[in-house]
């Protein structure tokens, strides 16, 4: 699995790709302050601009103004200033539910006296609700700042469609998250960092729903050569390699691998240098070209050694265990793996356990120790069907069907919007020909290809609204809420109180509670039961024997005897 820890994605804050601040102007204004009105409005900035680690000095700051509070006329507005930076400097330290409270009430107090205050308050407060997963309160917030800031507050507009698209991004609505990204496009498509990210972010989604194709057009459309060599630019280039690597055209993965590793020497930047090896090597051993690998492998570790990523001593050590099994070396490589399975023993890299175990079983394999091969086995199918893996493939699966559907409903409504338009011209055609016979036969014409035209367009609108019909008896509903494509679905095994569906886009089965006798009345004809633990989709079927049926995947299943002539006549009836 390649999280996106390997792959940075480009995440919206208010100003992700912004040039860095100048932190020495932002001091002088404090220092230069004639009023203290003045100097308190040039802490906010300064302390609402700093990095995230430093927000023990942010705090110090809303220590310092809580300090100038008196019973004086801006009291208020001072209140206000320490509680915005009180909640700042909890949010940039990942405190996040304390935080809230400070916003909230500073965004209130800023209200009645200071319109831009109060947006600023509320657009960090909506980002607050997106990292807590509390995604109503984000997108109903960052609704509520569209409609209610000022046309004039253009930094704010931007920043928040670009929030409210991160937000519909987590409730899996990707369609509405791609419009407001492109609306901030359309607000600032001058800005070489506003194109870049919001592209990134739109083919992010692209490759999280596997529609690849449509995620590279979407990173080659953006201007590339105005932004500088800077840690976005090989985010850029990471994810155009991303998308070609998941289509496997290696060659063009690699080469924008490589572009991204070059661009990251260039800044430097030690956590792209690392990520971008690390790519480097993974497609390497894909092209099983390995010429360069101990050298990039080698890099990896000198990097991590200087580095903070987090993640760093796993990623080594997966990538060098599978390495050492390309040159035969699984004792070396179960040696790697050992060390990157007590790093995941941290919570925050729990979700590289599936790639552990998955290599430890491609390791023992090569070892002929089927025992541990299939204990490390066991550990994999246990862990895929841990809440935070299922949560994930769902959050996925929802997120294509509902992109996908959106789509053709789109297609509906603009369609419908043509025929409304062709239905008033026939009308007022209709009342100009009984106005004026002198020019009747011109406005006949007209008429005529007017109902010609709205009978093509109703006839599309029949075939889209059969279509939009269609792609919803595709989608099979969970009770997990789960939503699969029912052409993806392979088969389907009873294991208890679970149904395990395989499907041909994920290497992972679908977990769900349900039995078999439910999913089968809601599955088409070409779906038929052969086991009291198996339905399988004909469509797969590679070839049916006496007793079990080879998949084109390369399962073989047992098919019953109580289950045998029920099979036969359903595969007579799909063949004819």
């Amino acid at each position: 699995m390649k999280y996106l820890l390997l792959i940075v994605a480009a995440l919206w804050t208010l100003s992700v790709f912004a040039q860095r601040p100048d932190f020495n102007e932002l001091k002088k204004a404090i220092s230069e302050a004639e009023t203290r009105e003045a100097k308190v409005r040039a802490m906010t900035r300064y302390g609402d601009a700093l990095p995230n680690r430093q927000f023990q000095e942010v705090q110090i700051l809303a220590d310092s103004i809580t300090s100038m509070i008196t019973d004086t006329a801006d009291q208020e507005f001072l209140l206000a200033s320490s509680e915005f930076l009180q909640g700042v400097s909890l949010f940039k330290g990942r405190k996040l539910p304390e935080a809230k409270p400070f916003l909230k009430s500073s965004a209130a107090k800023y209200r009645k006296m200071d319109e831009e205050m109060e947006f600023r308050a509320l657009n960090i407060l909506g980002l607050t609700y997106i990292y807590i997963e509390e995604r109503d309160s984000a997108i109903y917030l960052f609704q509520d700042i569209i409609k209610r800031i000022p046309s004039t507050n253009k930094k704010g507009i931007i920043s928040a469609h670009g929030n409210l698209g991160l937000a519909y991004r987590q409730a899996a609505d990707f369609g509405k998250a791609i419009y407001h990204f492109e609306k901030v496009y359309e607000l600032d498509s001058t800005d070489a960092f506003t194109s870049v990210n919001v592209a990134m972010n739109i083919a992010r989604m692209y490759i999280d729903i596997e529609l690849y194709d449509k995620a590279i057009e979407t990173l080659k459309k953006a201007d590339i050569s105005r932004l500088p060599n800077i840690p976005p630019k090989a985010v850029y280039f990471n994810n155009i390699a991303d998308a070609y690597q998941q289509k496997n055209e290696l060659d063009s993965a690699k080469a924008y691998f490589q572009k991204a590793h070059d661009t990251a020497e260039s800044i430097p930047f030690e956590q792209s240098q690392f990520i971008n090896a690390g790519n480097l090597v993974e497609v390497s051993i894909q092209q099983e070209n390995f010429s360069k690998v101990p050298e990039l492998l080698d890099e990896m570790e000198r990097i991590k050694k200087i580095s903070r990523v987090r993640h760093a001593e796993i990623r080594l050590q997966l990538l060098r265990a599978s390495y050492l099994l390309t040159q035969s070396k699984a004792d070396s490589a179960l040696l790697a793996l050992q060390i990157a399975e007590a790093a995941t023993q941290n919570p925050q890299l729990s979700n590289y356990r599936l790639d552990v175990y998955s290599k430890y079983v491609d390791v023992y394999n090569q070892l002929d120790d089927q025992v541990n091969a299939k204990r490390y086995l066991d550990k994999l199918e246990e862990e895929r069907k841990s809440p935070s893996n299922s949560r994930h493939e769902r959050f996925l699966a929802d997120a294509k069907a509902s992109y996908l559907l959106a789509v053709k409903e789109g297609e509906l409504a603009q369609s419908q919007a043509t025929i409304e338009v062709f239905s008033s011209q026939r009308i007022l055609l209709a009342s100009l020909v009984l106005l004026s016979l002198g020019i009747a036969f011109v406005l006949f014409k007209n008429y005529k290809k007017s109902s010609e035209t709205l009978a093509d367009q109703q006839a599309k609108n029949e075939d889209l609204t059969k279509e939009v019909e269609k792609q919803k008896t595709q989608i099979l509903e969970l009770k997990s809420k789960a939503l699969l494509e029912i052409q993806e679905i392979i088969c389907i095994k009873s294991d208890g109180h679970y149904l395990e569906f395989s499907l041909k886009s994920k290497e992972r089965p679908e977990v769900d509670r349900n039995q078999l006798k439910n999913i089968l009345e809601m599955l088409p004809d070409y779906f038929v039961q052969i086991h009291r633990s198996y339905i399988i989709n004909l469509k797969e079927v590679r070839v049916k024997y006496s007793d079990k049926i080879q998949m084109k995947n390369g399962q073989e299943l047992p098919v019953s005897r109580s289950y045998k002539a029920k099979l036969n006549d359903t595969m007579n009836q799909f063949n004819d």
